[in-house]
């Protein structure tokens, strides 16, 4: 269970840094390319494609949307 939460913790700071110079609002094709850009990987795409968000406000936007 402990390893799990820190996986999630990890996640999130790795997430956090890859939206750092994105430009907001974003809509969902937009931000999923700036991050293709930047390496992100296959899973985190995968969250931000399955989002139920058209448009992302910020990078605590995004965030929420993906937990």
């Amino acid at each position: 269970m402990f390893d799990k939460v820190k996986d999630m913790v990890s996640d999130a700071g790795q997430y956090k840094d890859l939206l750092q110079g994105i430009s907001f609002p974003a809509s969902k094709d937009e931000l999923v390319a700036q991050l293709q850009q930047k390496g992100a990987d296959s899973g985190m795409l995968d969250k931000v494609r399955g989002a139920n968000k058209e448009q992302f406000d910020s990078p605590d936007d995004v965030m929420n949307a993906i937990k």
